[in-house]
């Protein structure tokens, strides 16, 4: 933010240099209140001489002014005193009247509003910028960018779109020609900033004279390679063809373009299509794409016509958009999704001639959230298993997790219910499924919920308790299950409860065979390990860890070995060591270590400073004063040298390497 004081000079240095740090002040509160009360939008004052604050009819008001250059026109906006920058974009304008009711900005006199997204410079009189929805409206207005130029008596512009009545546009305004050579006058304009101009009951001016009348006219704007375009050409095997683009709009919401497409040997010749995007055309669509190409099947190699000839079909259509409900916390979201590709398939190809359609649906209340999946696929059903469903009607309920207070701790419980028909491969350890085919088609209903419940015991120690439950049950009478329940005590102590011992008891069991592969239960079918870990500091900066596992169900050789670990980080010495040793055969399973000796730091010395005399409490005793002084990180006797050695031995792979580093 540049800051100008006031061209004539006060009395006195102090009386001036007041005078500048007040200004300073207020232009700095000014455009913090402007970049807060314009919620998502920044505004900054980058160029200002004054700024008032007032009090107009229960609405405050901040008005900035400029000097302005008084040797420049004073009705163009480049000679305002007042910049600012709202987000990216820049204006210009000699007042600004900030009213921060309403949250606008009104642009006083000559000024210029320039997009930074579009690339569009607007200028006019008395512009009014609205900072919450991001429009701006003016009357009188000069739009300019990179390749138009528009004049409009009245002229509103919102996000993606400008509005003018009764305007003038023309594409020679950068020719630099006094009459352009041709130009358009139009009762109404919609713009669509780098996308397409429309104009209603225009004439066509050349040379300023009108020459037509014009019920529609629309003007893309948008790239090169999104103009309309006409390819003419012959093939060897083809002849003559033809590929034409068009593009056209409806109304102000959709945008097309035709596609046309001729080939002089192919049965039939004929063959187009459309590629259109439709922007909020109703109340419950946000946005709407179509591509449909109906091309001529190619020839063969001989170029004869392949069977009976016929049509390719590549189809891609969506959909979105939002529903409002009544007490809904969120919108009913929504998406709609078709597609089909069948150009550049061969005659065998399994997906030729194969349409898939899926369907999204979710809507959220204050105490669950529902969802409706739907998959489509029409055509020749699928001769090989496919591993996730390619046909689905499923309803999920999600409701919210809550808790439930209970003497000395609370419950936690979390439910989801899943419901519907699918298709997919059959699981192959399933023969009732397998007799069925490769894919299978039956009903599901799943079941899931989470249990939690915590609570302190006494100094140090906390009691946890859980269980987690799937179960799905199918149409064809199978079902699975996969139950979790467990229990952990731990009990802390220490500095920061840094030293623990935890023991866990964990029941796990897996049961039943789903027809389906995509959502088979695999791993052990019943298991009930205990858990025994240990995290010591003997000793200042080293830390010693325990852990021992044992499930009832397993035998002696396939229990996992019990793992001790030291860590000591004490400089110059850093040592990591790790034994697995077996209790049930008594056989080392694993021994690794890594040791490092080394203190770059040991040559420099470092200020400890003084601690003052602490009074006696009632629980503490007296701390006599301590006077600073240095000392070394360690007594390594070259900060240079760095030692390392590592190793190790393993059951399987005996003994491994020692490696030593300098």
């Amino acid at each position: 933010m540049k800051v100008w004081t006031p061209r004539r000079r006060a009395k006195t240095g102090r009386r001036s240099a007041r005078l500048a740090r007040r200004l300073a002040a207020v232009l700095a509160l000014g455009s913090a209140a402007l970049g807060t009360l314009a919620e998502a939008r920044t505004v900054k004052i980058v160029t200002a001489q004054t700024l008032e604050l007032r009090n107009v009819d229960g609405q405050e008001l901040v008005i900035i002014s400029g000097a302005g250059n008084q040797s420049a026109d004073s009705s163009a906006p480049e000679a305002a005193g007042v910049e600012l920058q709202v987000d990216d974009d820049l204006v210009r304008a000699r007042r600004v009247e900030f009213n921060r009711t309403r949250r606008t900005l009104t642009l006083i006199g000559a000024a210029s509003y320039r997009t930074a997204k579009d690339g569009q410079t607007l200028r006019g009189d008395n512009l009014v910028v609205d900072l919450g929805t991001e429009s701006l409206t003016g009357q009188d207005v000069l739009i300019s960018d990179r390749e138009l130029e528009i004049r409009g008596e009245d002229v509103e512009r919102v996000p993606g779109q400008l509005r003018a009545n009764k305007g003038y546009f023309t594409p020679c305004a950068k020719c630099g020609r006094t009459t352009n050579d041709y130009a358009f006058r139009a009762e109404r304009l919609v713009v669509y900033p780098g996308d397409r101009l429309i104009a209603y009951r225009a004439q066509l001016l050349v040379a300023e004279v009108p020459v037509l009348y014009l019920p529609v006219v629309v003007l893309p704007l948008n790239d090169e390679a999104r103009q309309p375009k006409v390819q003419v050409g012959r093939d060897a095997v083809d002849g003559l063809t033809v590929e034409a683009d068009l593009p056209f709009a409806v109304g102000s919401s959709v945008l097309g373009t035709g596609l046309l497409r001729y080939y002089q040997n192919r049965a039939p010749s004929l063959g187009g299509g459309v590629d259109l995007r439709a922007y909020a055309p109703f109340a419950a669509v946000d946005r709407a794409d179509l591509y449909l190409l109906l091309l001529p099947r190619p020839l063969d190699a001989q170029g004869k016509v392949r069977g009976e000839g016929g049509l390719d079909t590549d189809l891609n259509f969506s959909v979105r958009g939002r529903v409002p409900l009544s007490e809904a916390t969120r919108d009913l979201d929504y998406a709609f999704t078709m597609q089909r590709r069948d150009i550049g398939r061969s005659d065998t190809d399994p997906e030729r001639g194969v349409t898939r359609s899926e369907l999204r649906a979710s809507v959220e209340y204050p105490r669950y959230r529902a969802e409706l999946n739907v998959l489509g696929r029409s055509g020749p059903e699928p001769q090989t298993a496919v591993t996730q469903p390619y046909e689905k009607k499923e309803v999920v309920l999600d409701p919210k997790p809550f808790t439930v207070p209970l003497p000395g701790g609370d419950l936690s419980a979390d439910f989801k219910v899943t419901a519907g028909e699918y298709s997919a491969a059959s699981n192959p350890f399933s023969p009732s499924a397998v007799r069925q085919g490769p894919n299978i088609t039956t009903t599901r209903l799943e079941e899931a919920h989470e249990l939690r419940y915590a609570r302190p015991l006494w100094t140090g120690a906390s009691l946890e308790l859980s269980n987690s439950f799937v179960g799905r049950y199918y149409g064809t009478g199978a079902r699975t299950v996969q139950l979790s329940a467990s229990g952990q005590l731990t009990q802390r102590w220490g500095v920061q409860g840094r030293q623990s011992l935890s023991l866990r008891q964990e029941y796990l069991r897996y049961e039943g065979t789903g027809p389906f592969a995509f959502d088979a239960v695999s791993g052990r079918r019943l298991s009930a390990p205990l858990s025994l870990n240990l995290n010591t500091v003997p000793v200042p900066d080293t830390t010693f860890t325990v852990g021992y596992v044992r499930d009832p169900f397993l035998k002696a050789e396939h229990q996992q070995p019990a793992r001790f670990g030291v860590t000591v980080g004490r400089r110059p010495l850093n040592l990591n060591a790790a034994l697995a040793y077996r209790l049930g055969t008594g056989e080392l399973d694993s021994f690794t270590y890594a040791v490092t000796l080394g203190d770059p730091e040991s040559g420099k010395l470092r200020l400890v400073p003084a601690v003052p005399a602490q009074p006696a409490t009632p629980t503490t005793p007296a701390q006599p004063a301590r006077p600073a002084y240095y000392q070394r990180s360690s007594a390594w006797p070259a900060p240079r040298l760095t030692l390392g050695l590592n190793g190790g031995y393993a059951r399987v792979t005996s003994v491994e390497p020692v490696s030593l580093a300098i």
